[in-house]
């Protein structure tokens, strides 16, 4: 079952440690339903480290890690997704390909996506972090579906979370990751 965050693909960076999950935080004030939100995205990143394969355990806390595991923490201090049905994509399609408005609805989804991951000791000691912000719009129903339904922003999430831990591991003082 794959992560609704990747496709498992290879990860960028692969260290030979146990890592530990600690809950999503979403800082963005904007964010509405955060109890629900973050908890989910907590699973999703679990999924998703594992199946990247950069660690060789992920798990989540609380739990009981190991003095040289490590601890990843992930926020989100901007996360805003802004979805509409587009009623003049809907036009354009009906014009352009002589299909039924009624056989396809029309989404756009503007994205920005703020992440940063502090990756620690057991003891609490920072051993690197990384932060990143992206941007994406999303459409779907243009005379070729892309994807059932409205757009969900999975890939630039993915891509963003990927990045994030390639610049944290690549982050490391020498001799901290091994």
């Amino acid at each position: 079952m794959g992560s609704e965050l990747g496709d498992g693909t290879q990860a960028r960076c692969q260290l030979a440690r146990d890592a530990w999950l600690a809950p999503v935080k979403i800082e963005d004030p904007n964010v509405a339903d955060r109890d629900h939100l973050e908890p989910a995205l907590t699973l999703d990143l679990q999924r998703f480290l594992r199946e990247e394969r950069s660690f060789r355990r992920v798990s989540l806390l609380p739990g009981e890690p190991a003095p040289e595991d490590l601890i990843l923490r992930f926020a989100f201090p901007r996360f805003e997704q802004t979805l509409i049905q587009c009623p003049g994509c809907n036009a354009w399609t009906v014009i352009s390909m002589g299909m039924s408005a009624n056989n396809m609805e029309s989404w756009e989804l503007h994205s920005k996506l703020g992440g940063r991951l502090r990756v620690e000791r057991l003891t609490g000691e920072e051993i690197a972090t990384s932060s990143l912000e992206r941007s994406e719009d999303e459409a779907t129903g243009r005379g070729v579906w892309r994807s059932p339904g409205p757009p969900s922003a999975i890939g630039l999430r993915a891509g963003l979370v990927r990045q994030l831990v390639y610049d944290a591991c690549h982050a490391f003082p020498i001799g901290s990751a091994e």
